[in-house]
């Protein structure tokens, strides 16, 4: 991957957890996640990480922010997400949500130039409710130029 890419793509990280850590209410619990999947329009594997905010006393809305690298055949992907999501009543030990967000894909393909597609996330997710390392999985769709699909799994803690 070029380093103009992972330039920009750290510059819009940084930016965008410094507006999400503006807004936070001073109570927030923040968690930090790990996550790795693939995508399945390009047909890469994926690796990421992210950052999750309770946003309310309810515990019930979240703000996600978090960055993606896909590794396909023919192109870098790098992807920075500012998801939302709400969870929905859940049980001791599962909860489940669904959420939006944009995004910025950042492709750099091995020969050509680079690329910025600006979209917008749709995503579904299944965790553990409690605990210091707690599993999640999650379905996502980025509606963009280049629209893409993911499934990915992870840990928060």
């Amino acid at each position: 991957m070029k380093s103009r890419t992972i330039r920009l793509a750290s510059g819009a990280l940084v930016l965008g957890l410094l507006a999400g850590l503006s807004v936070m209410p001073v109570r927030a619990d923040v968690d930090a996640d790990v996550r790795a999947g693939a995508y399945t329009d390009v047909e890469g594997a994926m690796v990421g990480g992210g950052v999750l905010f309770d946003l309310d006393a309810s515990q019930r809305w979240y703000f996600n922010p978090n960055v993606e690298v896909v590794f396909p055949e023919d192109a870098d992907l790098v992807t920075l997400n500012g998801d939302f999501h709400y969870d929905f009543a859940n049980t001791n030990r599962v909860s489940y949500w669904v959420g939006a967000g944009p995004a910025v894909l950042f492709a750099d393909p091995d020969f050509g130039d680079n690329d910025a597609d600006f979209g917008a996330n749709l995503l579904a997710g299944l965790g553990a409710q409690h605990g210091d390392v707690r599993p999640f999985g999650q379905l996502k769709v980025t509606l963009a130029d280049d629209s893409e699909a993911a499934i990915l799994f992870g840990l928060r803690f």
